[in-house]
């Protein structure tokens, strides 16, 4: 399950980035890996572009997993 925070939103339509997109972001990375905030952060490529995606792995009250996204953004 993911998540979206306003701010991802925002800047996910500022950018043309789908919730389609981001979540195949994440089940899918061609690399994930520790940022330096602590945050989780998943990457594909897409020719000369690559979509990133910065989450929070976080659990709800029944304990079961799910992805806050922070922001989605072509690097």
């Amino acid at each position: 399950m993911e998540v979206f925070s306003k701010h991802a939103r925002e800047r996910m339509r500022a950018r043309s980035i789908s919730e389609h997109q981001v979540i195949l972001t994440l089940a899918l990375p061609d690399r994930r890996f520790r940022g330096s905030r602590g945050n989780m952060i998943a990457e594909n490529a897409f020719g000369s572009v690559t979509r990133r995606v910065v989450y929070e792995d976080r659990r709800n009250a029944s304990q079961r997993p799910y992805a806050f996204i922070i922001t989605a953004m072509w690097k």
